[in-house]
C-alpha cells in the first residue's frame, strides 16, 4: 500500500475558546488584583458578575463590612454541602467572611443564568493557602443593581 499525502492545509485561525481566553486576559477589571478571574464566555452578564463576585470577595478581603452588607439581601443565608439543613444566617455570616478572608483568591469557570428577576452565578474559588471551594449564588435585581440573597458552598 501506497502513502497518503495530505493536500496542504492553510493555518487555521485561532479557535473561538482561545480567543475568549484571550479576551478575558485582557478584560479589565475595576477590582483590585488580589482577586483574579477566568471565564470562558465573556458576555455583558459574565462581566458584571464577575464585578459583584470580585467585590464580595475585596470587602472581606479589606474587612469593608458597610461594603458587604450593601451586597447582600436583608435576608441572605449561606448554605454548606456539609450541612444543607442548617443555614448560616446573614449575621453570623457577615461575621464569619470577615473574620476568615483569605489574602488571595482566584475565580474559575464562572457561568451565569439570567432568570428574570434572579441570576444564578456558580463558579471555583481558589483561596490561596486552602482547598478549593464551589459556590452557586442567587442574586436578585434590587433597585438598579443587584444583592446576593443566597450562597451554596461546599469543598470542590
Amino acid at each position: 500500500m501506497g502513502t497518503a499525502t495530505r493536500p496542504f492545509e492553510p493555518e487555521r485561525p485561532p479557535s473561538t475558546r482561545r480567543r475568549a481566553a484571550l479576551a478575558l486576559l485582557l478584560l479589565p477589571l475595576a477590582a483590585a488584583a488580589q482577586v483574579r478571574s477566568s471565564a470562558v464566555t465573556v458576555t455583558r452578564l459574565v462581566k458584571i458578575f464577575i464585578g459583584l463576585e470580585t467585590s464580595v470577595f475585596e470587602a472581606q478581603r479589606t474587612g469593608d463590612r458597610a461594603a458587604l452588607e450593601r451586597l447582600l439581601a436583608d435576608d441572605f443565608e449561606q448554605r454548606s454541602g456539609a450541612q444543607p439543613g442548617k443555614p448560616l444566617p446573614r449575621a453570623e455570616w457577615l461575621d464569619a467572611a470577615l473574620r476568615d478572608a483569605a489574602a488571595e483568591l482566584d475565580l474559575e469557570q464562572l457561568a451565569v443564568h439570567d432568570r428574570g428577576e434572579t441570576t444564578i452565578v456558580s463558579f471555583l474559588a481558589r483561596p490561596a493557602g486552602r482547598p478549593a471551594m464551589f459556590y452557586v449564588d442567587v442574586w436578585v435585581k434590587a433597585g438598579d443593581g443587584y444583592r446576593l440573597k443566597v450562597r451554596y458552598a461546599s469543598l470542590s
